[in-house]
């Protein structure tokens, strides 16, 4: 595991841009973490619609 990793970001074989990753597990998934006091309806939306791909398993 390794936190606050400053990664190139790629596209077509060519570097686009730099990202930090709060959280890097396995070299393989990338954990961004966001914190607020309490979440909202819209803030759960916009969390489904990121993550639906992953919630359709």
């Amino acid at each position: 595991m390794e936190r606050q990793k400053d990664i190139s970001v790629f596209f077509r074989g060519k570097v686009i841009g730099d990202f930090k990753a709060d959280l890097i597990v396995n070299e393989k998934v990338i954990v961004e973490l966001k914190a607020v006091r309490t979440l909202g309806a819209v803030d759960f939306q916009i969390i489904l619609a990121e993550n639906r791909h992953f919630l359709s398993d």
